[in-house]
């Protein structure tokens, strides 16, 4: 018997970085 595990919906290795959240408020330069 084989145990079946949950799968994640973000994979362990992913070619394309996760992109950080833009904040509501950005300081402008």
């Amino acid at each position: 018997m084989f145990t079946v595990f949950p799968i994640p919906l973000i994979p362990p290795i992913s070619p394309i970085p996760p992109i950080p959240p833009i904040p509501l408020i950005s300081p402008i330069p």
